[in-house]
């Protein structure tokens, strides 16, 4: 082969490596994105009290505009300084939880004084074991009592931990309902010795088999209420069943707990609840839960919350199951989530903004998470959001170079294959010719 014609030939295989690197160059361009305010179509700056320190942490809570200006889990969210350079930020969602550990304990003296109360004392062995929680194991049905519960360290002396606390159980045999609470919370306490006293009066004395002892640690969720309003009630007489229906007003707000509103009482119904964008197609959000309200004189008591996996549909529909008892009056609704909190490090005389609404920005991870361990994240600075603007310089985002020019990649892939099939041609044509007639390679004259 001259050098002319190889030079050909690889001028042709540069020319192919070069359009395919082309065609994938855009792609690979899109994997990397700087911090431009231009592509945050919404901000809201954020005030808060003046610092006392060099720098102090700042905690706002996220408001509906933006949940429904913010993409999906708020990951797009960005925290700038005034001149626009990027601060660190961490979203913090106070789920809440509980940790119990159970403490041993011996229970004795159990007896009773006819019309009066019932009582006995709890032995934990030993004191300095940190509880603050007894629960009356008893399997009396239908009761409501009064009780009351001493501390001690030597079993003579006797100071009150908590008194005129209610346990009670509310059951429905044929519903299979029960209503049930026979624990009461008290002061944290390192007491050997617990004195229980129930307060029968003309009742008949629970039949009490022990009492159970705990070290509770309850952190409450931090949860926000959100508007809702009932667009309609419809009543189903072939099913026998309620349907309200609920907007809350906006897209992607974040709710875990619906609330009805009724002055019906003496009632129990089971309730589903479904979520929907549209109003035309709706999922399910929780299978059926108890509500109920009831005001006899062995007990009085009531829970109208539904509570369900978090969703962040706009519209919700409650479908209450009425058997063939008449329909609830609902009067309204109400509706809550847990709270996004916004916590970062402020500095003296620095103003702030928050940005949202970049569909194309992705979650980040900044140091911050791991720092705020070490600092006062127990009280940080209570800030607030501003009113929300409009960014003048924001331009609406172009689609990926693949999705504007589909046809590209194939084509460009056929070329490429085409230039290489032409190479390839080139090549085994070539050697051909190089090759010795068949019958000298056969060794015949």
């Amino acid at each position: 082969m001259n050098s002319r014609r190889r030079f050909g030939y690889g001028w042709l295989l540069v020319f192919g490596v070069s359009l395919f690197s082309l065609l994938w160059l855009p792609l690979v361009h899109l994997v990397y994105a700087d911090f431009s305010l231009r592509e945050w179509r919404y901000s809201k700056p954020v005030t808060f009290p003046s610092l006392t320190e060099d720098e102090q942490l700042v905690e706002v809570t996220l408001d509906r505009e933006v949940f429904e200006g913010a993409s999906p889990g708020q990951v797009d969210l960005r925290l700038a300084e005034e001149g626009g350079r990027e601060v660190a930020y961490q979203l913090v969602i106070e789920r809440g939880g509980k940790r119990q550990q159970s403490v041993e304990g011996t229970v004795r003296d159990l007896g009773h004084v006819p019309g009066q109360y019932s009582s006995f004392i709890v032995d934990l062995g030993r004191e300095s074991q940190l509880h603050n929680r007894i629960k009356i194991l008893t399997d009396s049905n239908n009761f409501k009592r009064v009780v009351a519960v001493e501390g001690s360290s030597d079993a003579q002396s006797w100071a009150v931990l908590r008194e005129g606390v209610e346990i009670f159980d509310f059951t429905v045999w044929e519903r299979g309902f029960n209503a049930r609470n026979t624990e009461v919370d008290y002061p944290d306490s390192t007491a050997r010795y617990l004195r229980v006293q129930v307060i029968n009066g003309d009742q008949e004395p629970l039949r009490i088999s022990g009492a159970s002892i705990s070290s509770v640690d309850e952190i409450p969720a931090d949860v926000v209420p959100y508007d809702a309003e009932i667009t309609g009630i419809a009543e189903n007489a072939e099913d026998n069943v309620t349907v309200v229906e609920v907007d809350l007003g906006s897209a992607n707000v974040p709710t875990n707990r619906l609330t009805l509103q009724t002055s019906s009482v003496n009632f129990y119904r089971e309730v589903s609840v479904d979520g929907s964008d549209d109003e035309l197609t709706w999922t399910p959000v929780s299978g059926r839960s108890e509500i109920y309200a009831y005001d006899t004189a062995k007990f009085t008591g009531s829970r109208l919350d539904l509570s369900y996996s978090e969703v962040t549909f706009r519209y919700l529909r409650a479908t209450v199951y009425n058997e063939d008892n008449p329909s609830l009056s609902i009067e309204g609704i109400e509706a809550e989530g847990l709270a996004r909190r916004v916590l970062f490090l402020a500095q003296p005389e620095e103003a702030y903004s928050l940005y949202y609404g970049n569909p194309g920005a992705g979650p980040v991870s900044y140091d911050l998470a791991k720092l705020l361990p070490y600092l006062d994240a127990e009280s940080p600075l209570p800030g607030s959001l501003g009113a929300q603007a409009e960014n003048p310089e924001f331009a609406v985002p172009q689609p990926p170079f693949s999705e504007r020019f589909p046809w590209l990649i194939p084509v460009g892939v056929a070329a490429a294959a085409a230039v290489m099939a032409l190479l390839l041609f080139g090549f085994l044509k070539q050697a051909k010719k190089s090759l010795p007639p068949p019958e000298a390679r056969d060794g015949s004259e």
